[in-house]
């Protein structure tokens, strides 16, 4: 027998050599690439990083050395030394730049810019500033017309700042030379690249084209002779004893396949003879087993009848479904023509199978009466015999017999739980059948009290539920395993980017990495989630987190631990929406701040020019002159201060306006006439295009939206130009056009331009100053008179804003009247008037005492309630006027008025109210005759006793509160 010669060079290890060599040279070329690529992109980022440190350091310089220079000059314009030292605090971040500049330095043009800016740092901190400071004092903080003024801005500030700008562009064209060289390398580098690959792409389809022929020839040969062969053809196989790979071994294994199909051919034909035979033994077999599968079947049938009753048990917690299910497997697997099942609890839940409406109802009715009460008496199954009913024989005439089966499901306890009943008319029940059927009823019960224990825990889940849901905060269960069992309504309403699936039955720790990327601080929130999982949080601590998103929240969650027991079983987090609180606090803040600026600014002018008279000797007009700085400045904060109070009222609800018929264009051009003269640098136009412009509103606040709409157009406008005033008419209503040429309002300021403390936040408008209150009262009032305030703006060209208030097309006749009759005939002073004034402020007191004796009035003066109010009842004075706000320990104003008021003697007494609360609708409602709001002019209040007297003398003592001033 010829012995096969074993492979000594397959063809897979052919191949794999090639591939492993041809990868070794690959990935030499790949690595080498590789490398010169991380030198050259190291050596960029090297150089790079130099630069930008270099950069840092001369930005940080120029930015202090910015600061230096302002805060020098601030403080040669106010005087103020904490301005001063801060300049000089500064010379520690100037030299930290020099020493950064110095440590970066490899050029001969680095060390040349070091070497000017030490000689610069030490030419003006220890030459030019100290000069300055020197003549600074000798003038005694007076700066003006000072020479030095020139020489603190001299060319050599100038020229360093412009030293440090060239410094500054040359390191970024070295930045940018930088980038070019490594970008030529880059370029060059994948070239290089390209031709290697290409190189080696081509050796490698040389070598493969060279294998493949060497192989494929041979194999298709073969592939020939393998055709004839099974073609049943002789064959003469093709040899290749020379070869010493797996060509060689497939030609012999082809020999040998021929020799052995020749010689099995004969014992094939002699099996085929002996299988002939055993296949007519296997057809009588045949005939046995289809009787046998027969039986099979059946038995099947009724197993899977019974399979289908305990799928519709176990399969459903509904309860209808599952008795459905019940009877009709039941009836199928009985054989019964038709059945029914009830319920014997308050539900009185059935269902039925065969049986008509009317009949369902006939048993449902007497459920509790004849045979079933046997069945609930005994327990236990029993059947009748009886005749078949007319409806029930159909087409039969002969007599039948139907076979009814009572059946009770016990419960637990031994109670019937429900009651079956099955009709058939084939055959009666066997014994064995009813004891089989009682079994199966077993499983019925289980299941309905399954069912129960199922509706029980499922009133209770949905009773929670509704409980959580009815909480306004949000609330997660999460178990010992730190994972989410239960979320209520509100929780998923504040994660509404996140799915609902995704906030139960998760661990909390992936729940927190999933919404802690719509966090702002969404690292301390993770480690306050990583504590309440290992258990480390106490009930008092609580964590606060904000939700970035189209709508932003606030939210504050504190954690509960939940025991059943002594054992921890869950725990509850709780997570409250604060954000309404937490503007309310950042605008708290806001309010100080505001407050700080905006009522020291006038404060310091004000007490700055009272110190500078009451300690130097001034000349008359120069008195006079600081006299109406303080006039101004007093009156500027008595405006910022009604700005405050007026926007606490509007927002408590409790401002009040006494609106009558108003004529707008007197009001318009009182004010126009003002600015015209204040702001000559200002040219103001008035365009009337309608004569309906009568609105009912309150003539005070309409006044105080004009001003303010005047004055911002006055103010936001400081290079001058036209400011241009509009009345016109728009459907049904009368519009206001306030138009000027200023600076105009960035678009994405706009939505916010009448929100309460809002400022445009750019330079421009910050040095104008304000409190950001103006337009947010505007709006408020324009609400008050069923009206609306709009701006329309373009930057750098101007803002317009409209007022519009609803169209009044004819003035009521007794109003007309009402409102001439308003207006008295001028008052003359009288010098028989006593006057009783009440005002714990004394010096306001004497200020108000000094300006009633000047016009004539006779004036008694008392801080304390009690005091006032004996003095009241002892000279029963012709007027008093109350402050409502006393001693503490005395009575109020509000206890004076009313008690004045309620005494016969003393009702008619005109009284007029002078506080800084502004409760006029309280006031009036308690008998006061006018009510005078703080801060006011003096005169005023001369006036308005003059008037209210005069009014009474006309009136006969009828008292009717004036608006006249």
């Amino acid at each position: 027998m010829k012995t096969n010669k074993p492979i000594k060079k397959s063809i897979a290890h052919q191949y794999l050599r090639i591939m492993v060599l041809f990868s070794a040279v690959l990935m030499i070329g790949f690595i080498s690439l590789i490398v010169y690529n991380g030198k050259i992109q190291a050596d960029f980022e090297e150089e790079n990083e130099d630069l930008e440190r270099e950069m840092a350091a001369v930005n940080q310089l120029e930015k202090t050395y910015t600061s230096i220079v302002l805060n020098m000059r601030g403080y040669f314009a106010f005087g103020d030394e904490s301005i001063r030292d801060k300049a000089f605090a500064k010379q520690e971040e100037v030299l930290e730049s020099i020493q950064m500049l110095k440590e970066e330095a490899d050029l001969k043009e680095d060390n040349v810019f070091i070497s000017q800016v030490e000689n610069f740092h030490r030419y003006y901190f220890d030459v030019l500033v100290p000069q300055q400071i020197k003549v600074f004092q000798a003038r005694n903080g007076q700066w003006e017309d000072s020479p030095g003024l020139n020489q603190y801005n001299s060319e050599k500030i100038e020229t360093f700042l412009s030293s440090i700008l060239a410094y500054h562009q040359s390191k970024d064209l070295q930045i940018q030379q930088n980038f070019i060289d490594y970008s030529s390398k880059q370029e060059l580098l994948q070239w290089a690249m390209i031709a290697f690959v290409s190189l080696m792409l081509l050796l490698l389809i040389t070598i493969i084209r060279a294998k493949v022929k060497s192989i494929g020839q041979p194999l298709q040969e073969l592939a020939l002779a393998s055709e004839e062969i099974s073609a049943g053809r002789e064959v003469d196989i093709p040899k290749y004893d020379g070869r010493e790979d797996e060509v060689s071994l497939l030609s012999r294994s082809f020999e040998k396949m021929i020799k052995s199909i020749q010689e099995n051919e004969q014992n094939l034909l002699a099996q085929n003879e002996e299988l002939m035979a055993q296949q007519d033994e296997l057809q009588m077999q045949k005939e046995e087993l289809e009787h046998a599968v027969d039986i099979i079947q059946t038995n099947e049938a009724n197993l899977k009848r019974r399979n289908e009753l305990m799928h519709s048990l176990s399969n459903s917690l509904n309860k209808q479904i599952v008795l459905e299910g019940v009877v009709e497997n039941i009836c199928h697997i009985m054989n019964a023509d038709r059945g029914i099942i009830a319920l014997m609890d308050s539900t009185n839940a059935y269902a039925a199978f065969g049986l008509a409406d009317k009949e369902e109802v006939q048993f449902m009715r007497n459920l509790h009466s004849g045979m079933i009460d046997r069945l609930i008496e005994k327990k236990r199954a029993y059947s009748i015999k009886r005749n078949c009913t007319p409806l029930e024989k159909g087409y039969h005439t002969e007599e039948l017999y139907c076979y009814d089966l009572y059946i009770p499901v016990l419960s637990s306890t031994g109670q019937v739980a429900a009651v079956m009943m099955f009709s058939r008319y084939a055959n009666p029940y066997s014994k064995d059948e009813i004891k089989e059927y009682e079994g199966t009823c077993k499983q019925i019960s289980i299941s309905l009290e399954k069912i129960r224990v199922y509706e029980d825990s499922e009133f209770e889940r949905l009773l929670t539920r509704d409980i959580l849901n009815t909480i306004h905060e949000g609330v997660q269960l999460v178990d010992e395993n730190g994972v989410i069992t239960r979320v209520n309504s509100k929780m998923q309403g504040l994660y509404q980017e996140v799915k609902a699936a995704e906030l139960v039955n998760v661990p909390l720790e992936q729940w927190s990495h999933k919404v802690g990327t719509s966090i702002a601080d969404g690292e301390a929130f993770l480690e306050f989630m990583q504590a309440v999982t290992a258990g480390k949080t106490t009930p008092e601590e609580r964590h606060v987190y904000h939700i970035n998103g189209p709508i932003k929240q606030v939210i504050q969650v504190y954690v509960e631990e939940l025991y059943r027991g002594n054992k921890r079983v869950g725990t509850l987090l709780v997570h409250r929406d604060i954000t309404k609180a937490y503007e309310v606090d950042q605008m708290k803040s806001e309010f100080v701040s505001t407050v700080s600026h905006e009522l020291r600014t006038p404060l310091s002018s004000v007490l700055g020019f009272t110190e500078l008279m009451l300690n130097k000797k001034l000349k008359p007009e120069r008195q006079q002159k600081y006299l109406q700085t303080i006039y101004q400045e007093a009156k500027r904060l008595t405006a910022l201060i009604n700005d405050f109070l007026d926007v606490q009222r509007m927002e408590s609800g409790k401002q009040a306006y006494e609106k009558k018929y108003v004529d707008m264009i007197p009001i318009i051009k009182r004010r126009l006439d003002t600015d015209r003269v204040n702001h000559p640098d200002h040219s103001f136009i008035l365009n009337q295009s309608t004569e309906n412009t009568t609105v009912l509103g309150d003539e005070d606040k309409i006044t105080q939206v004009l001003n303010n709409l005047f004055s911002n157009a006055v103010k936001y406008s400081p290079d001058g130009g036209e400011v241009k005033v509009t009345v016109f008419e728009n459907e049904n209503n009368v519009c206001i056009d306030v138009k000027d040429q200023g600076l105009g309002i960035p678009e994405d300021a706009l939505e916010n331009i009448f929100t309460k403390f809002y400022r445009v936040d750019n330079s421009d408008r910050r040095k104008i100053g304000g409190t950001g209150l103006g337009l947010s009262i505007v709006s408020e009032i324009m609400k008050a008179h069923e009206g609306s305030v709009s701006v329309t703006s373009e930057l750098k060209r101007g803002s317009t804003f409209t007022l519009s208030f609803p169209l009044i097309l004819s003035k009521n006749t007794e109003m007309e009247k009402e409102s001439e009759n308003v207006s008295l005939e001028p008052v003359t002073n009288r010098v028989d008037v006593n006057v009783i004034v009440i005002e714990d402020d004394r010096n306001l007191a004497s200020l108000l005492q000094t300006e009633l004796e000047d016009n004539g009035f006779q004036v008694l003066q008392y801080t304390n309630g009690e005091d006032a109010m004996h003095a009241i009842e002892q000279y029963k004075p012709d007027t008093i006027v109350l402050d409502i706000m006393l001693d503490e320990t005395s009575m109020n104003g509000w206890e004076i008025l009313e008690k004045v008021k309620t005494n016969p003697d003393l009702k008619d007494i005109p009284i007029i109210v002078s506080s800084a609360l502004e409760e006029k609708e309280k006031g009036f409602s308690l008998g006061a005759t006018e009510y005078l709001v703080k801060p006011y002019p003096p005169h005023k209040l001369s006036s308005t006793i003059l008037q209210t007297l005069l009014k009474k003398e006309k009136s006969g003592q009828i008292l009717v509160p004036s608006s006249a001033e």
